[in-house]
């Protein structure tokens, strides 16, 4: 009986191990699997700061591309009270472009092909790393890559990384019209009420604000300047009493016409008081409903305002009406 029962017990173990085995096969399989379809080399966190850009060339050319190439490294910043240039630019030399350098977040490589061209490639030593590979010959002029349209992608990149940082969602109804904002988490509202709503981010140095308007009718430029003057004198006062922010018209505006919106550069300063600053303001037109709707972003910084404003400049761009 014993012996009968010893043998039962030795075939449950058996049929129990082989279960265990076939298993445990399967979980390897499954996880050599996801490990393989996986295997994507893990890049380091990009460098660098804000609006700078590393240009990489041979020492014998450095001085030569520095010359031809400067003018768009340093053209300054439209609507800004003091001249601030649109990227900082460092150049090195290719011997010493070490591994510390190469997770910059913008990377310019110069260097010699059998053909002139260029092309922009992404993460190669870093995350989120923006690279323009340039290829020259003797017939190269190195001012057709280093451009315009080339260092505006760096911008473009730049606020693309910026925007990955608005996690904040706010909404408002201003006459109808829903204006959907997306910002830091840092901004709280200020005011809202029918056809106006202010959001602010207050630092210890710095204080961002953004507002909205609706009206109907078309305003021309200036007379644009006008009607904002009017709807801040109401909205947006100073500290001290009869103290109220309007545009200064000591400094020019800078007008930029859009397929979808109008853009405004200006100063802005508080009237009876001494605080001002940079805005951008974007009209928007809707034909439709003989409406306009405008939203601003503007800053108070005594420091360098640059990249402050880029920060403005990506919530405007990303703003949505339902």
């Amino acid at each position: 009986m014993f012996n009968k029962t010893n043998n039962v017990l030795e075939r449950i173990k058996k049929h129990i191990y082989s279960n265990r085995t076939k298993i445990g096969y399967l979980f390897n399989i499954i996880i050599l699997f996801f490990f393989s379809c996986n295997n994507k080399e893990i890049l380091p966190e990009k460098t660098g700061a804000l609006n700078e850009i590393l240009i990489i060339a041979e020492e014998e050319k450095i001085d030569k591309i520095k010359k031809e190439t400067s003018v768009f490294f340093e053209e300054e910043v439209e609507g800004l009270p003091q001249k601030e240039k649109k990227y900082d630019a460092i150049y090195i030399k290719k011997k010493a472009f070490s591994r510390i350098f190469k997770t910059h977040r913008n990377i310019i490589i110069i260097e010699e092909g059998e053909k002139d061209t260029s092309f922009f490639k992404k993460n190669i030593w870093s995350e989120d790393q923006l690279v323009l590979v340039i290829k020259t010959n003797k017939k190269t002029n190195i001012k057709e890559h280093i451009n315009n349209k080339n260092t505006k992608k760096f911008k473009e990149k730049e606020k693309e990384r910026i925007s990955k940082t608005h996690t904040k969602e706010n909404s408002f109804n201003i006459k109808g019209t829903n204006v959907k904002i997306k910002t830091p988490k840092e901004y709280f509202i200020a005011k809202d009420s029918v056809d106006f709503f202010w959001i602010r981010k207050e630092t210890n140095e710095k204080t961002y604000g953004v507002w909205g308007f609706s009206f109907k009718g078309f305003l021309e430029n200036q007379q644009t300047i006008k009607k904002r003057d009017s709807i801040l004198k109401t909205n947006i006062l100073g500290e001290k009493k009869q103290t109220y922010m309007k545009t200064e018209e000591r400094y020019p505006s800078f007008f930029i016409e859009d397929k979808n919106k109008t853009q405004i550069k200006g100063i802005w300063k508080i009237e009876g008081d001494f605080m001002g600053g940079p805005f951008i303001l974007n009209k928007y037109y809707n034909k439709e409903k003989n409406e306009t709707v405008l939203i601003e972003g503007f800053l108070y910084y005594p420091k360098e305002k640059r990249n402050s404003m880029l920060e403005l400049e990506t919530i405007l761009d990303n703003i949505k009406f339902n």
